[in-house]
């Protein structure tokens, strides 16, 4: 009974740890690129802010 059941289960478990490091990195990737725009805003602020002197 168990012997025809693990291949489809092994399968969702093989899917469900791959969504889970695709998520992983598209975390990591929006959050790298959050931090990007922040600090791209703070060096457009430094450079208004320097002009003005």
């Amino acid at each position: 009974m168990l012997a025809r059941r693990w291949k489809p289960l092994a399968l969702l478990a093989f899917l469900l740890a791959l969504t889970g490091a695709v998520l992983l990195v598209y975390v990591r990737v929006q959050a790298e690129a959050a931090r990007g725009g922040l600090l791209g805003i703070a060096a457009l602020a430094m450079t208004a802010s320097y002009r003005r002197l």
